[in-house]
């Protein structure tokens, strides 16, 4: 055995053919970790700089929509029946604004030219946002506020684009006047993105009644259960008691569900609230929700 001048043997040269397999391997490791990390990255920019595509060309190859119409009742509003409307309309305009320079702008006057076209009001109503709750909470106090001047009221988010102009409000409106709201399901029951509001003294109470609902301003019951959704989408399932609110064995709301249901009419999403959705996202009813009769929510990803 070989030995230095300090009389300790060197290692054998067994020991450096192990000590260089383990060096190999670990080599071996960390460039497969590596490759992975990077084909990660280049598949994330891909997806993220052609995902307009994806969901326009690509989703009309891949998953073709057979339906190229929406039924919404078998009522005809009258050609002259007409009604004050407000599309009302609100964001965060201050420079933590989420959104892109010049987008708010555009989608404004896909407001204003549809509004201009038969005679509807656009409501911006920013300056009634209530900084004591998420934003989104704020559509409620806003719609209350301007149903008095109004027949009735059509709320819009903003990560949403008119797509047909050629349908009018009374045409949603004639498949049940007799009713206080309009609104969509998805596959989670009420969207609150898109809605009628009618000027009756049962929609204001509906509308404050979810206003006032606090304690979904926390992420979690008190039990420690984490709420579905966000904002005041948890007050309008907690208050309508929805299905999945049930099957969540979620707090059940204290008042008549089921009389509040009674004064709300629900179209089928592709009536006013359809999606742009990924053709690899199999949630809901593909024919329902992706093409657009009237409204369209293009920007949720």
């Amino acid at each position: 055995m070989l030995t230095g001048k300090n009389g300790k043997p060197f290692p054998s040269r067994e020991t450096w053919r192990r000590f260089f397999r383990v060096v190999d391997h670990h080599h071996k490791h960390i460039r497969n970790m590596l490759i992975l990390f990077f084909t990660f990255i280049f598949l994330w920019l891909i997806n993220s700089s052609t995902y307009v595509w994806q969901i326009t060309s690509l989703v009309s190859v891949i998953r073709p929509v057979s339906r190229r119409s929406c039924h919404i009742g078998d009522k005809i509003p009258e050609m002259n029946k007409k009604y004050s409307i407000g599309l009302l309309i609100l964001f965060m305009d201050d420079n933590n604004n989420q959104w892109e320079n010049g987008l708010m702008e555009r989608i404004i006057q896909n407001r204003n030219n549809y509004a201009k076209r038969y005679g509807y009001t656009v409501i911006l109503a920013n300056k009634l946002i209530d900084s004591s709750k998420p934003p989104a909470w704020s559509k409620l106090i806003a719609a209350v506020k301007y149903l008095d001047e109004f027949e009735y009221i059509f709320y819009t988010d903003m990560d949403a684009i008119i797509m047909n102009p050629t349908i009018r409000l009374e045409t949603l409106i004639a498949a049940d006047p007799n009713k206080d709201m309009i609104m969509t399901n998805d596959w989670s029951g009420p969207n609150t993105g898109i809605w009628i509001a009618k000027n009756t003294s049962f929609t204001k109470w509906f509308l404050t009644e979810i206003w006032n609902q606090n304690q979904f301003l926390t992420e979690k019951t008190k039990t420690g259960i984490p709420y579905p959704f966000e904002y005041e989408q948890r007050a309008f399932h907690y208050v309508l008691n929805t299905k999945i609110w049930r099957r969540r064995k979620l707090p059940k709301y204290v008042g008549n569900s089921s009389e509040i249901n009674s004064h709300i009419l629900y179209l089928p999403q592709c009536a006013m609230n359809s999606y742009s959705l990924h053709p690899l996202d199999w949630r809901g009813n593909f024919d329902n929700t992706q093409v657009s009769f009237f409204f369209l929510s293009y920007f949720s990803r």
